[in-house]
């Protein structure tokens, strides 16, 4: 949604809704602080061969994730401009996952759960903008601006271990205040 209601006002909104059923692997655990979804989606890169090993949970997983996005920009009369992004994501779903011994195949991780009964926390920011814009001689014009990022200080966790075993659910990265 994109809405100009003056030449000082407008609003701009979004929202993404996922139904997933993918192929997900208990060997593509991301441990970077720079990834949020803890699983890789698809093959781990290492010849992943999809086999059930459990009858509890299947190497297809159904999920859902959602994001939303709002903008709002107003410019008074002496050019003060006031503006405000709200950005709210869903968690990344996940299970804990553990290394087995399976005959005829090796040791390889599976998953102890569907991952749709785990999920990292919402993510909710709030960043806000005030500028104000000079006009000079001549058609110049020079713009001071003041931002403030994540407004609320929001600090979810954002990746974390989710092997089990001593370090199960140690925090990698969490989001910056």
């Amino acid at each position: 949604m994109n809405r100009r209601f003056t030449n000082n006002f407008f609003v701009q909104g979004s929202f993404d809704y996922q139904w997933r059923d993918e192929f997900r692997a208990a060997t593509g655990e991301s441990t970077s602080p720079l990834t949020a979804d803890p699983i890789d989606v698809g093959s781990d890169g290492h010849g992943t061969i999809w086999q059930n090993h459990s009858l509890d949970t299947s190497f297809r997983q159904e999920n859902t994730n959602w994001n939303a996005r709002f903008l709002a920009r107003y410019v008074t009369v002496k050019d003060i401009g006031i503006s405000t992004n709200i950005r709210i994501q869903r968690g990344w779903p996940w299970a804990p996952t553990q290394s087995v011994s399976i005959p005829g195949t090796g040791t390889v991780r599976v998953f102890l759960d569907d991952i749709d009964q785990g999920r990292s926390d919402n993510v909710a920011i709030v960043d806000i903008r005030l500028e104000k814009a000079f006009n000079f001689g001549g058609g110049k014009r020079l713009t001071g601006m003041f931002d403030m990022y994540n407004l609320f200080n929001s600090n979810p966790e954002t990746n974390f271990t989710i092997r089990t075993g001593g370090t199960f659910e140690n925090i990698i990265a969490v989001l910056d205040p």
